[in-house]
């Protein structure tokens, strides 16, 4: 995508890794779907480029599975390809609106 998209697919919630130094990696993020709370499992690699200007709205364009409809899935299991596309199921890249970026809390003591 190229500029700020004219509409947003939904709303999350992104919790970032504890800074440690080094690379951050896919795994290590946490999405969550701001509307219900519930995490977004449906991610296919966290393939997100996160968009923030100084005074300006924050997205995150997520590469996910997608539904029957050609729509982001946000929970559930993959709708298989048709056409057999990359993996067999269906994907697409999807504009969402980043509602709060968060620091992963500290492990709790004895558990790190």
């Amino acid at each position: 995508m190229t500029g700020r998209p004219a509409q947003f697919d939904g709303t999350v919630a992104v919790t970032w890794p504890r800074p440690r130094g080094g690379a951050v990696h896919g795994w290590e993020v946490g999405l969550t779907d701001a509307a219900t709370g519930e995490p977004v499992t449906t991610v296919t690699g966290f393939t997100a480029r996160i968009h923030a200007a100084a005074f300006g709205l924050v997205w995150a364009e997520l590469t996910m599975f997608a539904d029957g409809d050609g729509r982001p899935l946000l929970a559930g299991h993959p709708v298989p390809d048709p056409d057999g596309g990359e993996g067999g199921v269906l994907t697409g890249t999807f504009a969402f609106l980043v509602t709060e970026m968060r620091v992963a809390p500290a492990p709790e003591p004895g558990n790190d």
